[in-house]
């Protein structure tokens, strides 16, 4: 992604709201940064299947996430229209699931509620994320429920699209990160910020009930993967097993 004119780092996920007041010489140099942005967020999104890059691409900073958090504070100075070009774009383009949840709170946050009310599919629907990933096949049984509880709580389109993304791409980073035949202490490190997002990204989903069934899916999920009864269950088991298992 060929970065952004910047005076300075990129701010965190925060700012104004959504189409702030700007000047007459302001605008059209955002807009012009925006394009040019959601240009080279395309770009990454044809090439987010290269293996060369499929540990970097899932942890917290990703490649380009500097600049993709620039854009977002452009996106949001811009507008609605523009921030919803934003996520549609990062759904498609970015894999690091920890990313992918800061941007969806922060939609969820600043769209507005969407009017329409949609119905829940059974379980065992399949409906394709954004975009095809080596997680699909792990995922497809669960496919489209993040995404129509989303809708049915009258959540943005966009979010609930990038919901489903982030939740599948929790499943691509624990088929990545939970798969080394040697497992050190960064490995494990890794393991448990991964896993102490995916608790917190799972529990949001604004519905009890199927936020703990997926859940318990994505541990189902975890267990099957190479280190997890080597190295990781020992030291990182609780994590799962006390989320699924709240003290009453």
């Amino acid at each position: 992604m060929g970065r952004l004119h910047q005076s300075q780092s990129a701010p965190q996920l925060s700012g104004p709201r959504l189409g702030n007041q700007l000047g007459s010489e302001t605008r059209p140099r955002l807009v012009n940064a925006h394009r040019v942005g959601i240009r080279a967020l395309t770009t990454m999104a044809a090439s987010a299947n290269d293996e060369t890059r499929q540990y970097s691409k899932y942890s917290q900073t990703p490649p380009y996430a500097e600049d993709i958090r620039w854009l977002f504070t452009i996106s949001v100075q811009l507008g609605t229209p523009y921030f919803v070009n934003f996520l549609d774009a990062v759904a498609k383009a970015v894999s690091s699931p920890f990313l992918l949840f800061q941007f969806t709170m922060e939609a969820n946050t600043r769209l507005p509620p969407y009017p329409q009310q949609y119905s829940m599919p059974p379980m065992n629907r399949s409906v394709p994320p954004p975009q095809q990933s080596h997680s699909s096949k792990a995922f497809a049984h669960v496919a489209g429920r993040t995404r129509a509880v989303m809708l049915q709580t009258y959540a943005h389109p966009s979010t609930a699209e990038l919901y489903e993304r982030c939740i599948e791409q929790f499943y691509a980073a624990a088929g990545v990160k939970l798969s080394h035949n040697r497992f050190n202490s960064s490995d494990m490190e890794d393991a448990h910020q991964l896993l102490v997002a995916a608790i917190a990204a799972f529990m949001r989903i604004p519905h009890a009930p199927t936020a703990h069934l997926l859940l318990e899916d994505f541990y189902r999920h975890v267990k099957k993967q190479k280190a997890w009864k080597k190295d990781v269950q020992h030291r990182l088991g609780s994590l799962l097993h006390e989320a699924l298992n709240p003290q009453r």
